[in-house]
């Protein structure tokens, strides 16, 4: 098997899994469920609940926290956007595909990487690190709805869904590593001081 067969193979289950999860599960009131947990007021009740919990059990640095999803979001949403979509310029299934069921509109251009994969998995990804397991479990479950809801709206493929969950989970360590980092040089020196 050369690497032509196994793009060849990618391409084939992309379609298919889109077809099966676009077309097979077609039905109305799934259509609404899918809308809303596209929109990014999903993510509204979840964080409004992890802020919340942070002030009241009065975590001095609870901003810091905030200030790394701010910067992890908005870096990884810029760098998919303006770098990798154009870069790849896959066009969106519902832009080149007849088949492809439009659920509500088609949005921009390109697909790849999903820009909702990837600021969904960061959010999910740095609250995995910085929370305890189960509020991260959930932040990550709410993450892998919205990438089959993207799919499901038949505006990307599932690898778009996949290779956007990668970078974001990628760029979510990369963050997290690095403010732990942070973090035990300022406890050494209040240590040392």
């Amino acid at each position: 098997m050369n690497f032509g067969d196994v793009l060849n193979f990618l391409k084939s289950a992309d379609l298919y899994l889109l077809y099966q999860v676009n077309l097979g599960w077609s039905n109305p009131a799934l259509d609404l469920i899918m809308r809303a947990i596209s929109s990014h007021t999903i993510w509204l009740i979840p964080l409004g609940g992890w802020a919340y919990l942070c002030i009241r059990r009065k975590q001095k640095f609870w901003w810091l926290g905030v200030l790394l999803l701010l910067i992890g979001v908005g870096l990884a949403d810029l760098f998919a956007y303006q770098v990798l979509k154009p870069y790849f310029g896959r066009l969106r299934p519902c832009k080149v595909d007849e088949m492809v069921r439009v659920v509500h509109s088609c949005g921009g251009m390109y697909s790849f990487p999903s820009n909702h994969a990837t600021n969904s998995m960061v959010l999910a990804g740095i609250l995995l690190w910085w929370s305890r397991p189960l509020v991260g479990g959930v932040f990550v479950a709410i993450s892998l709805l919205v990438g089959l809801s993207r799919v499901y709206l038949g505006v990307h493929y599932p690898l778009d869904i996949s290779f956007g969950f990668l970078l974001g989970l990628t760029w979510a360590s990369v963050l997290s590593l690095m403010m732990k980092r942070v973090e035990w040089v300022r406890v050494r020196m209040i240590n040392v001081f």
